[in-house]
């Protein structure tokens, strides 16, 4: 109901705000909620429902025919200037970002896992009685850094890709409703395929750890085990987050379309706030993490010397990852 609630809200922007309109909108409203529930109790699916309600009742003109009224330019109004997208549009906006959630996942994962070599040659030396010193420390060092510049790299090319779209998210959209209806049917596609992916991040997230707890309990004293389990949560977080950001980055853009949520018209202007608790709850989950994973692998191991390498990058990665989100969700400090 709240789809229809905020698409009777872009209709209208376009109207005076007088008794007689806002009258009429609410009779609207009225026929427009009967007419859902009754194809709900016909059988309909929800997008079903929304999308013939849209179409029997989506004709402004009529409306405006019916109230004797003009529409009025939007600086009048003081409104948010209207767009109107084609499908095609659409299909580009919508493919585009998919490509970029997808791209940004895989520098994110990359971020992740760049230490992961660093870790293992490390634990081979310890168990060979030697220090990550000479060749081996090389090869580590080069691999996280090379991992991470072509992350850093990923990040540049396709957050400049994402800004393009960035004026979609302070618009007020406007689609006729072959296209609407297209929209929420990738809509309800996605939404399943990310619960899938929330599913399947969360289970990798907890079962990344058991290898590492297993080891503290039953070889305390094994370095190069140590290192392995290690190795497996990164590698296995660094999945996780792949589907997360992949489903959630994807998934925005059809909030965008149709205008929900935080890209509601009433909305847009209180957003900044939600995105900076937002940001300030990422950063203490994220460095949270850091510093149990530390803990854990510091108390475990003792290798104070080498546990210590996390804090850089731990470091190096949450400017990654704050760039990035900050640059998908249109926050500005």
């Amino acid at each position: 109901m709240e789809t229809i609630r905020t698409y009777l809200d872009n209709m209208f922007l376009q109207l005076p705000d007088t008794p007689e309109v806002r009258r009429a909108k609410e009779e609207l409203l009225g026929m427009m909620e009967d007419k859902y529930f009754e194809l709900k109790s016909q059988g309909k699916s929800e997008n079903e429902a929304i999308g013939m309600v849209i179409a029997d009742f989506g004709n402004m003109d009529e409306i405006v025919k019916e109230l004797g009224l003009q529409e009025i330019p939007r600086e009048e109004t003081g409104g948010p200037e209207g767009l109107f997208l084609s499908m095609d549009e659409v299909k580009d906006y919508v493919s585009g970002m998919g490509t970029c959630a997808r791209m940004i996942g895989v520098g994110v994962t990359l971020c992740i896992w760049s230490p992961i070599l660093f870790f293992f040659l490390g634990g081979l030396s310890e168990s060979l009685g030697g220090r990550m010193e000479g060749p081996l420390g090389f090869v580590g060092f080069a691999f996280m850094l090379v991992m991470i510049a072509a992350a850093v790299g990923i990040f540049i090319l396709y957050g400049t890709r994402i800004d393009k779209y960035q004026y979609l998210k302070k618009a007020v959209i406007h689609m006729d409703v072959p296209t609407e209806v297209m929209v929420r049917q990738g809509k309800e596609q996605h939404k399943a395929t990310f619960t899938m992916q929330l599913v399947v991040g969360v289970a990798l997230c907890i079962i990344s750890v058991l290898p590492l707890l297993a080891v503290g309990m039953m070889f305390e004293d094994n370095d190069l085990l140590g290192c392995i389990a290690l190795c497996i949560l990164l590698f296995l977080v660094g999945i996780a987050v792949f589907l997360f950001v992949d489903g959630g980055v994807g998934g925005e853009c059809y909030k965008v379309l149709l205008q929900e949520e935080e890209f509601a018209p009433s909305r847009k202007k209180k957003s900044h706030k939600a995105k900076k608790k937002a940001m300030e709850r990422i950063s203490s989950v994220y460095w949270g993490v850091i510093t149990c994973v530390y803990l854990i692998w510091s108390f475990q191991t003792m290798m104070w010397w080498k546990t210590w390498l996390i804090w850089p990058v731990a470091g190096v990665l949450y400017a990654a990852i704050e760039g990035v989100i900050k640059g998908l969700i249109g926050y500005d400090d």
